[in-house]
């Protein structure tokens, strides 16, 4: 499969994690469901992300990824530091009390494992950005 159809498969697969994260939570949420309910196999998800905690990483990462993208086209050179604040402050609100974001704390919190809290605050230190909400 060519990558940008991987990638495109994966944020499918993800989107869908994050359907049934709001529904059955993070305990709830298993490999296998999210396999069924996107139309993969179980294998290809195991394949692809290694494990549960390895898919809430990634969708941690590509949420991370998201925001940076934004900030990149909110910081033009020449502008006064308000102009600035006035075009970075609804991209971090948009992050901080987006949908997915909110999804993944409040998954996180409920988690008895920490697993999930742990792939936030780890964030990936590939993908990690100050100021992801933790």
């Amino acid at each position: 499969m060519r990558d940008d159809k991987r990638q495109a498969r994966m944020r499918e697969i993800e989107a869908v994690a994050y359907e049934l994260l709001a529904e059955q939570g993070y305990d709830g949420t298993s490999m296998l469901a999210v396999a069924k309910r996107a139309r993969a196999s179980n294998e290809t998800l195991y394949r692809w992300y290694g494990d549960k905690k390895g898919l809430f990483a990634s969708m941690v990462r590509a949420n991370a990824d998201a925001v940076r993208a934004a900030l990149d086209h909110v910081e033009p050179a020449g502008l006064s530091p308000l102009d600035r604040l006035h075009r970075l402050a609804p991209v971090l609100l948009g992050m901080l009390l987006g949908e997915r974001a909110i999804s993944l704390n409040r998954a996180a919190a409920a988690d008895a494992t920490g697993d999930l809290g742990r792939a936030i605050a780890e964030g990936d230190a590939r993908a990690s950005c100050p100021c992801w909400p933790v």
